[in-house]
């Protein structure tokens, strides 16, 4: 079985990711932390490193190959990717595409409770990366993140805890059968 979770920064995407990984058992997959990871490496900031492969489209490339590489060769994995539900959709590979949502207050609130900086700061964070991302996955990819076409399960998180929305995907998944999704 393969899952993705996507969403926007803050919505609980990697809580989610760890919780289905625990209960299915299940291998973690994370485009972010190898974002990080190359945003240390470079010396940047992943706010920097997010406008820097907006000129540098090889950033994006490279991760988004490794990502569709990984899930067409391994099963039994969960996927914490803002794109892997659209790159599984458009490359064929079987998943449950998993979408998570919340306001920007709330998603400001959570990011500001675990990382350092003022509510304004994370704000203002927030609204760059995003916007960095939504103009290169446009530019690279057509790809309009607002369209909720890959996805079998659509959730808003902004006035559920990690185990309500842990259930509702639990519930939702037993009236598709997670093993055979296309």
């Amino acid at each position: 079985m393969r899952i993705t979770v996507s969403g926007q920064i803050g919505c609980g995407k990697s809580t989610l990711s760890r919780y289905l990984c625990d209960h299915f058992s299940l291998d973690y997959f994370s485009t972010g932390d190898i974002f990080r990871d190359m945003a240390s490496k470079s010396g940047m900031t992943i706010e920097e490193y997010s406008i820097y492969a907006e000129k540098n489209p090889s950033v994006d490339r490279s991760i988004d190959d490794q990502s569709i590489s990984f899930l067409r060769t391994k099963d039994n994995v969960v996927a914490d990717s803002r794109l892997s539900g659209w790159l599984t959709y458009r490359n064929g590979i079987g998943a449950v595409r998993i979408w998570l949502s919340a306001s920007l207050d709330e998603r400001v609130r959570r990011v500001a409770g675990r990382e350092k900086g003022t509510l304004d700061d994370v704000r203002r964070r927030i609204v760059e990366r995003e916007n960095s991302e939504l103009r290169r996955y446009m530019e690279f990819y057509s790809i309009d993140m607002s369209s909720m076409e890959p996805y079998h399960i659509v959730i808003n998180t902004d006035n559920l805890n990690a185990e309500q929305v842990f259930s509702i995907v639990l519930k939702k998944m037993e009236e598709i059968d997670p093993w055979t999704v296309s």
